[in-house]
């Protein structure tokens, strides 16, 4: 029906053919059931020839479908040659081919795009040359379109190298050419001619040729058939050897019918026993062939064959192959035994904490550890030359020598030893095999809790006990070094002892063994003194040795530090073996080139800043530089300096010059990396970073990608430890703070890179920089991401955002030796759809699932779940997996395992598991930290073993076993520091076990911070940190200081994070001050140390942490403070920016005006200079936008003037200081906000204070606004009023509340133009009043805020109190007084008496003047008020008069002690509904604000309302041009409506078929004087008709009374026609008010004139809309009030109203009156 509809409409529909052009986007939209017409003009149509139009339809919204025609359009779409077959499927593919078989010219193309709903959507049509990037050893496959030639472009990597082209496919003709430029094309007439020397015809599907002299070369391959058919191709080079090494597993990947070679180098050790070959393949089918003389081993030529094992001859050089039956994935283990024993063997001892340098020239060094005492230990292996690999035994063991055949500990950086009963040994053998010819290492092990290791320059902080000794040990080099110590416990330097040692087997000197004891304060050793001293020749006599310091106390615990440094600097550096060094002077490094780039990187670890300068030098004389270089970075602590390759100069010289002042203990790391490596598409790379240093890779793009998606694996877990950045061009370095290009979505580990402007992203090289957080392994690949296409293979999982409604298919291959493997689907967020089939022989090409396959899955998941699929028996099966979301954007995660690959746990993600009795599941979960493991059991009875290392093969080896019948969590504590495998296993204990197991990296990282220095952290969602700040404060006169700790949470909101702040000696926290997302504490400074524990709750989050003391401030983002400042005196602030940045900066005075300046150099400080002037004067309020290039800025804020002063007569003010910081979007000005009124209205009730205060009003439009609020504070006026000023709620000083100090966050009103706020206070003082206005706008993905502060203003309300009594008094006079004129008044006009009258009135004035002379407070009564009503008198119909008199009667003040009475019995007689009313009867200082009052909230019910608590006079159907008012009387509705008499309206109706009806509201005086909109109601015009103000109420209605009175119209339209809404004045009730329209004045001498005004594009405040239709009023929103009772007339066309309520019925505003 829908499409039979968007047919007649499509046809019926005149459109307009719009013009575009090729490559153009346009960005267009169509309403439901239309469509629109393109025309496609091509003006060079013979560029088309042999290529392919393609027409994309980009959908934003909506369901739009798209088709196309050539030459002539067609008159319905239906007739379109080419059309989608539904919306999803958005792109068109025209071949040449296609067209031509249509005659189509190519000159035009119509495209038309239809919809049946409302639809946006982007339209792009581009030419595709038809030819695909081919690359060696990735095979292509797809379809041939009949007669369409499709081309593969191979491009050579070497200028001489042997090329062979494979090419599967039936029926196809295959074409070769050569080609110069990049416009060579294969065309048909290549085909219909002869073989050349650049081009030739293939015959067969395999082709060798060798390319040759020829740079710039690249190969076209061309297919062409008849008909569609599939084909594969794929291009190979003569294959290499991949070398093999002893004791490594190395893993590997086969295509199907192909090999891929090794070779192994057997040494000449004269103890080998054999050497073996094991092949483990993981997924698929392959064989692996041997020979000792075949270079290229194949299936017809080897020496031996096996698919699990060879045996190596007794040969220099072995080779092997591997060929791929199927698709396979293997990995290699080269084992050598050996004939030697431990007793055979030259073992070199190695001393606790005395490392070794050795000088490798055999494949294994042996080195063997005699325990001094059962301790844990650690080896650890630093290489400095060559790659090393240590394998470990003990003697409980046989006696064979530790090597790669016979070890129980391996690593090639470090080994912790546990020492247990078990495994206790007194010796330990290590054997250091060599993956190189020769090289260089380093080997020391330390013993646990002993000594504590130090760099030069790092401050030590520690306690002792008396007669107690602590240890420590620092590196020797030959430069002076002075140590100095001092002491803050109160005790004299002398009772702490230092014993130094420089003798290496002295690792703990002491009063008997010692080089030097320290008594005094400090020493300086002489260079000649640290001089290392080693028995073996191969220890070179650099940084091998340690000086060792014990220090004991002679008296009581003693508090103490420690300081190094050298006096002279000048140290090497050695490629990928970064230096740890102090910021305590200037230092000279020197690095020995090689002909090679490197990249000088450079770290600091607390924030301090250095200048570092490159530079080519002469060996001998370090001052001559040669040619410099310097980095370009603008964030100070992460320094990269690139150094390009030279064959000239042998020497670089790194100066660095440290910046004061820096951080306390502050270190530095700086570190010499050669080489970019580049990324391939086939093999991921699998590296290790350091931390601060970056490691950098290259990707080249040589065809047309959309994105590129980067993977990064941290073993172990922790995407965030290692942190990609990416640039484009081969010359860039991006460094973490400072890259070209932006990942525009991160999942996981997950980066992905996409173009936002063009197609395709640029064909250039990428260069990625992969940062170090921690030392971490890592895995590094990519995929271009033109298809969502992925190759699956058992235990890789694949965590995805899933695109609503985008496939994502999984091409796996499973493996006849496993019976059965899983499929693991969870759907983190979101819903998805699994659908899967399997491939038969005849369709591996076929990679979509359609929907008449046989599929064996096809669920929707909206959890997890797994599904067990029985493998194909003897080959192999390929199997196609397609996951679609389908309920928006989704997270999931799909992972492929078997027997051999269990279940991978993910980090926090749960996984449900079903078990029968005796029933097992493992789980695999890496982690370098504690794992805390989560059962939430359903049902049923486990029992689960833990096992740290390898597989749990017996449950006897578990580390952990324990029994789980409930909800339980099991911390379990890894032994080994680096990253291990940790094997979870479930056993069912009970008939059926239903449980959820998760397990999560149990994190708990310590860092020390240090003061003024702001840090950036990362923290999981349930991970703590741990901070500590050691404080060296000593108290002075018991006199406090103090220091403050600001924690920002940098994109959600602090109430993410809990925090828990403590001190090893007292209570820390003064107070603190929250903000929506940080925190700031008021710390107590004393000697000691702080821990600082944070964790995030709930989300992953980053935080920002500084310390600072009154010397030095620092601005956090988002963060405000206040201090207090004298005239002249200097305040500086520092704010960092990480990246280029709008900065809002924002300072406010109490009292007085400021000045604000500043500049990015620190050293202009001193000096005063300033470069960046934020404002030409001083000011009182200063709000500043700045465009800031990334960097540290310093800010300079002075007071200039002051009305305040302290004690000592100096002039004072506080002030407000705030910044925040905007990447992206504009920064919303102050200007765009304004206050409607300065002045603040407030009276005393009761014990309540009720405060008025004008809002803010909208000035800018098109501002997305979150939330206006006001902060009200109030405080006992106690000294100035400037000093009470308060710019943030939670500024709340507590020490101050004893004073009477109050704070309330109200929100702006939307009801009303004024917010109401009410405090309650009992005592009679007075009180100073603060207001500040708060905006808060949405700027991209940040919140940007607005500070608009009041003027402060003294509340004195005591005299009020004290003259109560005199006001009800004289009040009461007055009263009786006015009751006897009003007699007189009413009789005498009653009798057209005025003169009496007259008499009446001066006698009334006679009595006022005695009044007002008595009591000159009376404001209220002034002679004036009787001139102006004997004028009006004498001017004006008495209804009139009456009216404006009573309006200025309820207007006057009613003493509090009147308000109860008079109100009571008014409420009695007119049955005032008192239940509704907001505040008490004595709120109400009027009678006025008593009528008016508001009223609580009401349920707004479903149809058309009632617009007021009123009742229905009426309810009737306009005829002809009158309406029935009530029985025999009825109004023109005509002359109602517009004012002349005899009118006869004409109205415009929205369907001919409507009806006009009428309803009439009477309000009496004791109803809600409010009304509000009935229905959704467009207003578009008002007219003002004055007239009479007689009586309106149901006794006193007459023939052309509603016609005659005063009225307001309100003429517009709602959603079933038009509307009228009029509000009629009466006697008493002149003034109306509409809140929208301030210009209406009611109940004035103007008469016979209409108030006419056009509501379109009106400028109004919020809550009310405004656009070019008029003013939009929501259902039961307010309009406006009358003074008092009167009558609301609605007129509307309805064409399905149906009445609920009925005439004479009494109505309640929000309740129904009839549906539609």
């Amino acid at each position: 029906m829908n499409a039979f509809l968007l047919m007649i409409c499509i046809a019926l529909t005149n459109q307009t053919v719009r013009y575009i052009g090729l490559n153009e986007v346009v960005d267009d939209a169509i309403e439901a059931y239309d469509y629109k017409v393109y025309r496609l003009k091509v003006h060079n149509p013979e560029k088309m020839q042999n290529r392919t139009l393609i027409v994309q339809l980009l959908p934003q919204i909506g369901n739009p479908k798209v088709a196309v025609d050539c030459d002539i359009e067609p008159k319905l779409l239906d007739y379109y040659e080419w059309q989608t077959g539904s919306w999803f499927m958005q792109q068109l593919t025209i071949s040449y081919q296609e067209r031509q078989a249509l005659n189509c010219t190519d000159n035009e193309f119509y495209i038309g795009v239809s919809s049946e709903v409302v639809s946006g959507y982007q339209l792009v049509t581009y030419i595709w040359d038809g030819i695909q990037q081919l690359d060696y050893n990735i095979p292509l496959s797809g379809e041939l379109v009949e007669k369409e030639i499709l081309q593969f472009k191979l491009k050579p990597i070497q200028t001489t190298e042997q090329i062979t082209l494979q090419i599967t496919a039936n029926q196809v003709e295959k074409y070769l050419k050569q080609c110069t430029s990049e416009d060579c094309q294969i065309t048909q007439s290549d085909y219909e001619g002869n073989d050349t020397d650049t081009s030739a015809h293939i015959t067969q599907s395999s082709l060798s040729f060798v390319h040759t002299n020829c740079q710039d070369c690249f190969y076209l391959i061309g297919l062409k058939s008849d008909m569609k058919t599939q084909f594969r191709i794929l291009a190979k080079r003569k294959e290499q050897h991949i070398i093999l090494r002893e004791g490594e597993q190395e893993q590997f990947h086969v295509e199907e019918g192909f090999y891929i070679y090794y070779l192994y180098n057997i040494p000449n050790d004269t103890n080998i026993k054999s050497i073996k070959f094991q092949i483990t393949q993981y997924n698929g089918t392959c064989m692996m062939f041997g020979s000792s003389s075949e270079q290229y081993p194949n299936i017809t030529n080897h020496e031996m064959k096996s698919s699990s094992q060879l045996k190596a001859n007794n040969t220099t050089t072995f080779y092997l192959s591997v060929y791929g039956y199927t698709q396979c994935q293997y990995g290699i283990y080269t084992q050598v035994e050996r004939y030697q024993t431990i007793n055979q063997t030259h073992f070199i001892q190695l001393q606790s904490g005395v490392p070794q340098k050795y000088l490798s020239s055999d494949q294994y060094s042996f080195f063997y550890i005699q325990l001094p005492q059962k301790q844990n230990f650690t080896i650890t292996l630093q290489n400095i030359e060559g790659n090393f690999i240590m394998y470990v035994k003990s003697n409980l063991k046989n006696k064979e020598i530790p090597d790669s055949n016979s070890y129980q500990w391996k690593d090639t950086k470090q080994i912790e030893i546990n020492i247990d009963d078990p495994n206790y040994a007194t010796q330990y053998y290590i054997g250091v095999q060599s993956l190189n010819q020769n090289g260089e290492f380093i080997i020391q092990y330390s013993m646990h809790g002993d000594i504590e290791f130090y760099q030069v320059g790092q401050q030590i902080i520690g306690t002792v006990a008396e007669k107690k000794f602590r240890y420590y040990k620092l590196p020797m080099q030959s430069r002076n070094l002075t140590i100095t110590k001092d002491i803050y416990s109160g005790n004299d330097v002398v009772d702490l002892d230092m014993f130094i040692s420089f003798d290496q087997k002295n690792t703990h000197p002491n009063i008997k063994h010692y080089n030097i004891y320290l008594i005094g304060k400090n020493l300086t050793i002489p260079d000649s003194d640290l001089q290392c001293q080693q028995n073996t020749s191969k220890i070179n006599d650099k940084n091998l040795c340690y000086i060792y310091i014990s220090v004991s106390s002679s008296s009581g615990t003693i508090y103490y530090t420690i300081s190094t440094k050298y006096n002279n600097s000048r140290i090497q550096l050695h490629e990928g073996y970064p230096q740890t060094v102090t910021f305590d002077q200037e230092t000279l490094f020197y690095y020995i080139l090689n002909q090679k780039e490197i990249s000088v990187q450079w770290y600091s670890y607390g924030g301090s800043q250095a200048n570092i300068e490159a530079y080519y030098g002469n060996k001998d004389n370090s001052d001559l530089k040669y040619e410099t270089f310097k980095s370009h970075s603008y964030f100070t602590q992460f320094q990269s300096i690139i150094v390009p390759e030279t064959e000239k100069y042998q020497i670089l010289y790194i100066h660095v010059q440290p910046i004061e002042p820096h951080y306390q203990n502050d270190t530095y790391t700086i570190g010499i990396y050669e080489d970019v490596q580049l990324l391939t598409l086939s093999d991921p790379i699998i590296d290790k970073v350091q931390k601060g240093q970056t490691k950098y890779y290259k990707l080249s793009l040589t065809q047309d990608v959309k994105s590129i998606e980067v993977n990064i694996h941290v073993k172990g877990g922790g995407e965030d430890l290692a942190i990609p950045r990416i640039s484009k061009g081969r010359d860039k370095r991006p460094s973490l703070y400072e890259f070209d290009l932006y990942w525009v979505e991160i999942i996981g580990s997950t980066y992905i890179l996409s173009e936002q402007n063009n197609r395709y992203l640029e064909k250039d090289d990428y260069i990625i920089g992969v940062f170090g957080q921690i030392d971490c392994e890592y895995q590094i690949s990519y995929n271009l991401d033109d298809a969502k296409f992925f190759n699956a293979f058992l235990g890789f999982p694949f965590d995805v955002l899933f695109v609503e409604n985008i496939p994502y298919n999984y091409i796996f291959r499973d493996n006849p030796n496993d019976k059965e493997f899983r499929i693991i689907v969870f759907a983190i967020q979101g819903k998805l759809q699994i659908r899967a089939k399997r491939l038969d022989s005849n369709d591996y090409d076929e990679t979509v699932i359609n929907n008449n396959d046989t599929l064996f899955i096809n669920e929707i998941i909206d959890k997890q779940n797994s599904y067990l699929v029985k493998t194909c028996k003897n080959v192999s099966c390929i199997y196609l997996i397609e996951i679609t979301a389908i309920s928006g954007d989704s997270k999931g995660l799909i992972e492929f395992s078997s027997h051999l690959y269990q279940t991978t746990l993910y980090d926090g993600l749960q996984w449900r598991e079903i078990l029968y009795e005796s029933e097992t599941s493992q789980y695999h979960f890496y982690s370098h930290e504690n794992v805390q493991i989560s059962i939430q059991m359903i049902s049923g009875d486990i029992k689960l073993y833990l096992k740290e290392g390898q597989e749990l093969k017996h449950n006897d080896e578990a580390d952990l076993t324990q029994r789980v019948q409930n909800d339980t969590q099991i911390i379990f504590k890894k032994k080994n520091i680096n990253t291990s495998l940790i094997t979870i296993k479930a056993e069912s204990l009970a008939p059926i076990s239903i449980f959820k197991i998760s397990a999560a990296r149990f994190y708990k990282q310590t860092y020390t911070i240090h003061l003024g220095q702001m840090m950036t952290y990362y923290i999981k969602a349930q991970d703590t940190i741990q901070l500590q700040y050691q404080s060296i404060t000593q108290l002075i006169n018991n006199q406090s200081k103090f220091i403050t700790l600001q924690i920002q949470n940098i994109h959600q909101s602090i109430d993410n994070l809990y925090i828990d702040i403590s001190h090893n000696s007292i209570k820390p926290i003064n107070y603190f001050n929250k903000y929506p997302k940080a925190i700031s504490y008021y710390l107590y400074d004393q000697f000691g140390l702080y821990d600082i524990s944070i964790k995030a709750l709930h989300n992953n989050t980053y935080i920002r942490v500084i310390i600072t003391n009154g010397e030095l401030n620092a601005l956090i983002d988002s963060i405000s403070q206040y201090q207090l400042t004298k005239i002249g005196q200097p305040n500086y602030y520092e704010i960092f920016l990480q990246s280029k940045s709008k900065l809002l900066l924002e300072v406010f005075t109490c009292s007085g005006s400021i000045l604000v300046q500043g500049t990015k150099n620190q050293t202009n400080l001193a000096k005063q200079i300033f470069e960046i002037q934020v404002m030409n004067s001083s000011q009182e309020h200063i709000q500043s936008i700045l465009q800031l290039e990334a960097g540290t800025y310093y800010f300079l804020v002075k007071l200039i003037s002051s009305h305040t002063q302290d004690d000592n007569k100096n002039k004072i003010s506080s002030y407000y200081i705030k910044q925040q910081t905007f990447d992206y979007g504009e920064i919303i000005p102050q200007t765009s906000f304004q206050i409607s009124n300065k002045s603040i209205d407030w009276y005393k009730v009761d014990n309540n204070l009720i405060i008025h205060i004008p809002n803010l009003i909208q000035v800018k439009k098109d501002i997305t606004i979150i939330h206006i609020s006001f902060i009200v504070r109030m405080q006992q006026a106690i000294g100035e009023k400037s000093l009470a000023c308060m710019f943030e709620s939670n500024y709340v000083n507590n020490k101050t509340n004893v004073y009477g100090k109050y704070t309330q966050v109200v929100e702006q009103s939307t009801q009303s133009n004024i917010t109401t706020v009410t405090f309650a206070t009992k005592d009679q003082q007075a009180k100073y009043l603060s207001v500040v206005g708060k905006v808060q706008l949405q700027i991209e993905n940040e919140i940007e805020e607005l500070t608009y502060p009041l003027p402060i203003i003294e509340m004195n309300y005591t005299n009020n109190q004290q003259e109560s009594t005199q006001q009800w008094v004289l009040l009461g006079i007055f009263l009786t007084i006015l009751l006897i004129t009003g007699f007189f008044i009413y009789f005498n006009i009653k009798k057209q008496n005025l003169s009496i009258l007259v008499l009446v009135l001066y006698g009334l004035n006679y009595v006022v003047d005695l009044l007002t002379t008595q009591f000159q407070n009376i404001y209220y009564l002034k002679l004036l008020v009787l001139l102006i009503i004997v004028k009006k008198l004498l001017e004006l119909p008495i209804s009139r008069y009456v009216s404006q008199t009573t309006g200025y009667v309820m207007n006057l003040y009613i003493p509090k002690i009147l308000r109860i009475p008079i109100y009571t019995i008014f409420s009695e007689i007119y049955k005032v509904r008192r239940q509704d009313m907001i505040y008490p009867l004595t709120y109400y200082q009027t009678f006025n604000k008593f009528f008016t009052r508001q009223i609580k909230p009401r349920k707004i019910e479903c149809g058309m309302i009632s617009p007021a608590d009123s009742k229905i006079l009426s309810i009737s159907k306009v005829t002809k041009n009158e309406c029935l008012l009530v029985k025999r009387v009825t109004y023109q509705i005509g002359q109602f409506l517009t004012g002349i008499k005899g009118y006869e309206m004409e109205f415009k109706k929205k369907q001919e078929c409507s009806n006009l009806w009428s309803c009439i509201f009477y309000l009496a005086p004791g109803d809600y004087h409010r009304y509000h909109c009935p229905v959704d109601f467009i207003a578009r015009s008002r007219l003002h008709i004055p007239g009479k103000l007689a009586p309106v109420k149901e006794s006193s209605l007459k023939q052309g009374l509603y016609e005659g009175n005063e009225r307001v119209v309100l003429e517009g339209e709602w959603e079933q026609g038009l509307m009228y809404i009029i509000f009629i004045g009466a006697t008493n009730v002149g003034s109306m008010k509409v809140n929208f329209d301030s210009d209406l004045i009611t109940n004035t001498n103007t008469y016979h004139k209409s108030g006419y005004r056009n509501y379109q594009n009106l400028s109004v405040n919020a809550p009310y809309q405004s656009s070019e239709k008029g003013v939009h009023i929501k259902k039961g929103q307010e309009i406006g009030r009358f003074e008092m009772g009167s009558t609301v007339v609605i007129i509307f066309e309805s064409t399905s109203i149906e009445w609920n309520a009925k005439a004479q019925q009494k109505v309640y505003f929000g309740q129904q009156v009839a549906s539609y």
